[in-house]
């Protein structure tokens, strides 16, 4: 965001480096932590910053699919050093008139805490 006009401002990155699909999107020393739910597979990924934060550098997966909780992971908060998420937000088995499908198979909510220290 520019923070004299607040225009968002698309920031360039490499080829190589997959930042869309963002649903929860977080500052942390300096880089961002992003949770992308939209993407598949759903995961955690830290997106460093160059260039006095205008630029993104590249992409490290903190946490991927692999964890046995996630199922659509949302949203989170950072405490005690770790982005805490919710893991299985189940967000695609919801119907439009707010019921939810398939509710055999669905856990109970899980946060995961997802390290962020070391860069």
């Amino acid at each position: 965001m520019d923070t004299t006009s607040g225009e968002p401002t698309r920031l360039p990155q490499p080829d190589t480096v997959v930042t869309g699909g963002i649903d929860g999107l977080y500052w942390h020393d300096g880089d961002l932590i992003g949770i992308q739910n939209s993407t598949n597979p759903g995961r955690v990924i830290r997106i460093a910053l160059t260039d006095k934060g205008m630029r993104i550098a590249g992409v490290t997966v903190l946490q991927s699919h692999h964890h046995p909780e996630f199922d659509e992971p949302t949203t989170g908060a950072i405490a005690n050093g770790a982005l805490h998420v919710i893991a299985n937000s189940y967000v695609g088995h919801y119907q439009p008139d707010g019921t939810i499908k398939d509710t055999a198979d669905l856990k109970r909510t899980a946060i995961v805490a997802v390290p962020l220290q070391g860069k």
